[in-house]
């Protein structure tokens, strides 16, 4: 990329349930190369004091920043974000207002998965269309449509993990997240009573998981096909980069009902997407255009 860009360094923050991530750019050049990243654990008894520490920190590391994003694991909207039981300390009314104005920089709040979905845009052949699922410690979906974030007039768009389980356990009450999580399959497994690697295991238990886990997901598929019907869908996620061969034999059985679903693809970027789209939106200085600014 060429594009023209004012002094000064951007910074994206990855905010999860268990971990935080950064990574800093300049240019847009540096996207381009292979992305620094720094990891560590998330301090869930005050994440906000956590962000305010890595913000100074880079600002004394590099200088004044033109910009922070920051993905957190929830639906972001008014300048709240909501549905984050991992991170319950940051959704408080005036919690993300009050942190903004303790740092020395514009910030913009974004939700993970759609920065993830920013991110796997780039580069990528999707004409700007792009699903992107993430199963981790949840569940949940970034959606790009002719390049722009979707996020809904609630920042609710792509918050599948909130729909009900198909099949037997629908009964239960029971959400896709339920299930379709870190959390949720290691559940399952004990209830089903299995030991040892839920994925992997080759007794009854592990079977009768990973056909459920099929099922949930070729439930998912069709839904972000027929709702979102977009050009490519990429799965992430420390959980979902392990589903492959679930995901392929959802795909398989569910282009059997509904026309043109595009085969899924593992994230290219992995645990750093989205920091990739962060970075992006970042050097775009364009984050007031999703309303959190």
């Amino acid at each position: 990329m060429s594009k023209a860009h004012p002094p000064g360094a951007v910074l994206a923050i990855d905010l999860g349930g268990t971990h935080l991530r950064t990574a800093v750019a300049r240019t847009w050049v540096e996207l381009d190369a292979p992305l620094n990243a720094e990891r560590e654990a998330t301090q869930a008894h005050d994440p906000a004091s956590q962000i305010r520490h890595v913000v100074l920190e880079t600002v004394r590391q590099h200088g004044p920043l033109r910009r922070v994003v920051i993905g957190l694991p929830g639906a972001v909207h008014g300048g709240q974000i909501y549905d984050a039981p991992n991170l319950s300390t940051l959704q408080g009314a005036e919690v993300l207002t009050a942190l903004r104005a303790t740092l020395p920089c514009p910030v913009t709040f974004v939700n993970d998965c759609n920065l993830a979905a920013l991110g796997e845009l780039q580069g990528s052949d999707s004409a700007g269309d792009l699903a992107f699922i993430a199963i981790g410690t949840g569940l949940g979906a970034g959606l790009v449509r002719a390049g722009r974030i979707m996020a809904g007039a609630h920042g609710q768009a792509g918050e599948f993990g909130l729909l009900p389980l198909p099949g037997a356990l629908a009964h239960t009450g029971a959400v896709l997240e339920d299930l379709l999580s870190g959390p949720g399959i290691q559940r399952r497994f004990t209830a089903l009573g299995g030991g040892g690697d839920a994925l992997t295991s080759g007794d009854e238990a592990g079977r009768t998981l990973r056909g459920e886990l099929q099922r949930a997901l070729a439930d998912l598929l069709r839904v972000v096909t027929l709702s979102f019907d977009p050009r490519q869908i990429v799965f992430g996620g420390g959980v979902g980069l392990q589903l492959g061969t679930l995901i392929e034999a959802a795909w398989q059985e569910v282009r059997n009902v509904v026309g043109h679903v595009p085969r899924p693809t593992l994230s290219r970027y992995g645990d750093h997407a989205a920091l990739v789209g962060g970075l992006h939106l970042a050097l775009a200085a364009d984050g007031g255009e999703y309303g959190q600014d």
